[in-house]
């Protein structure tokens, strides 16, 4: 093989990862990209619901529950009405974030 030839097959392959890795990350669901951070903010809220049982309150901030807070989250926010958000950066948009809601208790994503 001449060397022209595998730098062409090199470049093409190069290309289709690039595109195989876009279609990835623009059309996988949030849960499968952001597994991790998943599995963290539900351990966090199991973390909070085992709280509530025992003291009978939820927590003023995450480090009640021994869980310390980092930037990119999981974060917990209890409102003025009892109600608690666990939350971290990530979906389909640059400044999305997935927040749970105790209310709901559901996820969703939140521009």
């Amino acid at each position: 093989m001449r060397k022209g030839n595998s730098v062409v097959i090199f470049t093409v392959l190069i290309g289709i990862l690039l595109v195989i890795t876009t279609l990835y990350n623009w059309y996988a669901p949030v849960e499968w990209r952001y597994h991790q951070k998943f599995t963290e903010a539900n351990n966090m809220i199991k973390a909070i619901e085992e709280f509530k049982i025992k003291e009978g309150r939820y927590p003023f901030n995450s480090s009640e529950v021994g869980i310390a807070e980092v930037m990119s989250g999981p974060n917990y926010t209890l409102t003025d009405t009892g109600i608690y958000i666990v939350s971290f950066p990530g979906g389909n948009c640059f400044f999305c974030m997935q927040a749970y809601n105790s209310s709901t208790r559901a996820w969703s994503e939140h521009d």
